[in-house]
């Protein structure tokens, strides 16, 4: 799987679910391969490092926490406060809030929307409080199940859902930019129809495109000390 990673710092008031980009938007540097995750850190420490990172007054990591990401992100930048994508856990939350509501799924909706508004405006910690009050005991064992695991998410990931404190210091808190970063660079290129990729074209375009989309003196920069670009076979 082609991995995609990003370092920016959003301009104020930028829509945080906007393409980030150096064209016209905030400064970045995306890398993006066939990577494994220690080598990914290696390199986008080396990137972070360029851009400012360290003399950064506050440093954030934001993410889905899927896949190893959250120790991915502590080893890699330690100092940096970890965020929870919002949009993420709303899943979570509505799979709750259908098994609340099982054979309605307009109360489910209507109780995923106050759930997550409470969430925002309260905290992952107090919507967690809310839900360890609910009574789940004559509830089906499927039911309870699904209780179980978002109650459980929501145990070891509430220290990265205090979204008041998040807003109130303007920091994004959904993960929109490097989900479009994906889109962009890896969806729109290489899932065309009729597109075949081997592994050794795949991460080549990713690296590519990653630098195309770039700050652009990134661009400018590796094509002076590699020299012009050859013919790519995949």
């Amino acid at each position: 799987m082609a991995a995609v990673a990003m370092i920016y710092n959003p301009r104020p008031g930028q829509e945080e679910k906007s393409p980030a980009s150096s064209r016209g938007g905030c400064p970045v540097r995306f890398l993006s391969g066939l990577y494994e995750l220690d080598e990914l850190g290696l390199q986008l420490r080396r990137q972070a490092a360029q851009v400012g990172w360290d003399e950064a007054q506050q440093q954030l990591a934001l993410s889905d926490a899927g896949q190893g990401l959250e120790d991915f992100a502590f080893r890699n930048f330690p100092l940096a406060e970890p965020i929870l994508d919002f949009y993420h856990a709303s899943e979570h939350v509505a799979a709750l809030a259908a098994a609340c509501h099982s054979h309605d799924p307009t109360a489910a909706a209507e109780q995923t929307t106050a759930w997550c508004h409470q969430r925002k405006h309260e905290g992952g910690a107090a919507l967690l409080t809310v839900w360890e009050q609910l009574k789940v005991g004559r509830w089906g064992p499927a039911r309870r199940e699904v209780y179980r695991q978002q109650v459980q998410y929501f145990r070891n990931h509430q220290h990265k859902m205090d979204y008041p404190r998040y807003r109130a210091q303007g920091w994004q808190i959904g993960s929109g930019p490097v989900e479009s970063g994906c889109k962009r660079l890896v969806t729109q290129r290489l899932k065309g129809a009729g597109m075949r990729w081997g592994e050794r074209g795949t991460d080549t375009m990713c690296h590519l495109r990653a630098l195309l989309l770039c700050q652009p003196d990134q661009w400018d920069d590796f094509w002076a000390a590699s020299g012009p670009p050859t013919h790519l076979q995949n």
